[in-house]
This record gives structure tokens, C-alpha cells and sequence, in this order.
């Protein structure tokens, strides 16, 4: 059960040293920091509305040339996710830190003076590291850890689709778009047993970055 949990991270990590391997230039290493928003596309007939949440990110990120033109980006992040919900009486907004790995195909346009125009995509698997709920009613305001699992709040293994582009000036200073969409539905069994019949995530993220 732990090793198909794992598959995907574990096929992420076999594809980059196959590149690695294959790669005849040299890698690129970089890293980016953004802010942006998240919410989860949830699923119960009890809910009114959603809205996003603000959230931070960081990655360490690692370029592989396939061909002149086309590389793979890889790498490790740390992701911020969540939404809030609203339903008659109670707000819950959801806060979750996710250890991330990105695996997406970019393709570099020369843009004369400036730099690279890069379009990417791909898909990212995510482990939960923590998380927290809180329940806020008109008179009061509690606040819960988050337990991970099938028979606990939420599953703890997300994965999805990967959108990004980025602006890479000739100093190495990249301007990042991202966006993460869900593609596992993470409401344990519990949540499906309650009304809640599907979690989903979606995160747009916006960013600074630098390669060397």
C-alpha cells in the first residue's frame, strides 16, 4: 500500500536521473519564492460558497536539457494550500503544508535583449506535512490540527496537474506564474461518509526566482 502511495514521487525521481544521465550540457539549479492563492473545490451539499486563502511557497528547483529547446524542471517545494468554506452558521478554512514535487516539460522562446519567454507543464505529487482547521461560528473560534488518513480529516497524498510560465531575464532573474490543479481528491473516507463527496485543490501562485 506505502510503495503505490509513493509511485508517483518514486516515478518523478527514476525519470530525472534517466535525464540526468542522458543530459550532454550542463544543469541548472535555481530556486523561487512566491505568494498567491489557493482553495479547494469541495464537494457537500451543506456549502454555500468557497473562497481562497493567501498562501507562500518556496522551491528549490533543477533544469535538464533534453534538446536545444525543450528541458525537463524538476525539483522540491514547499506548498501552502487551503480554502475557506462557508455554510449557514460555520466557516472552516483549511490550512495545509504540503511537501511538493513539481515534473514539468519547458520550452524556451528568445525574446532579443531580454531574455527567455518559458511555457511549461507537467503534473506534481505532494506529501502533507501539517495542517490546520479552523471552525469559526458567530460566537466562537476553534482551532484543530489536522489529521491525515483515510480514517482521519484528509488524505495525505495530493496530486495533480502543473501550468507554469516564466519571464527569465539575461541577469538570471526569472518572474514566475504557476498554477496547481488537483487531480486527487483528497476527503478521506470519513469526510465521503459524512456528505463531503470530493476535496480538490487548486493554486495559483505567482513568484521571484533565480538559476545559475
Amino acid at each position: 500500500g506505502h510503495m503505490l502511495k509513493r509511485r508517483p514521487a518514486l516515478i518523478i525521481l527514476l525519470l530525472l536521473c534517466f535525464a540526468a544521465a542522458r543530459a550532454q550540457r550542463k544543469l541548472q539549479y535555481g530556486f523561487r519564492i512566491g505568494g498567491g492563492l489557493a482553495i479547494q473545490a469541495t464537494n457537500n451539499i451543506n456549502l454555500l460558497s468557497s473562497s481562497a486563502i493567501r498562501v507562500f511557497n518556496v522551491n528549490l528547483l533543477i533544469r535538464v536539457p533534453l534538446s536545444r529547446l525543450f528541458m525537463l524542471q524538476s525539483g522540491l517545494g514547499i506548498a501552502n494550500k487551503g480554502t475557506t468554506n462557508f455554510e449557514d452558521a460555520l466557516t472552516t478554512t483549511n490550512k495545509i503544508c504540503y511537501a511538493e514535487i513539481p515534473l514539468n516539460i519547458i520550452h524556451k522562446f528568445n525574446m532579443p535583449t531580454l531574455g527567455e519567454l518559458i511555457v511549461g507543464g507537467g503534473g506534481y505529487a505532494a506529501s502533507a506535512l501539517k495542517g490546520r482547521m479552523e471552525y469559526q461560528t458567530p460566537g466562537s473560534f476553534n482551532t484543530n490540527r489536522i489529521a491525515f488518513g483515510n480514517q482521519n480529516d484528509l488524505k495525505k497524498f495530493d496530486a495533480g496537474l502543473n501550468i507554469m510560465t516564466s519571464l527569465e531575464l539575461n541577469n538570471q532573474l526569472t518572474f514566475n506564474l504557476n498554477y496547481d490543479l488537483g487531480l486527487s481528491n483528497i476527503a478521506s473516507q470519513v469526510l465521503r461518509d459524512t456528505g463531503t463527496k470530493s476535496v480538490y485543490n487548486r493554486v495559483f501562485n505567482i513568484g521571484l526566482g533565480l538559476f545559475f
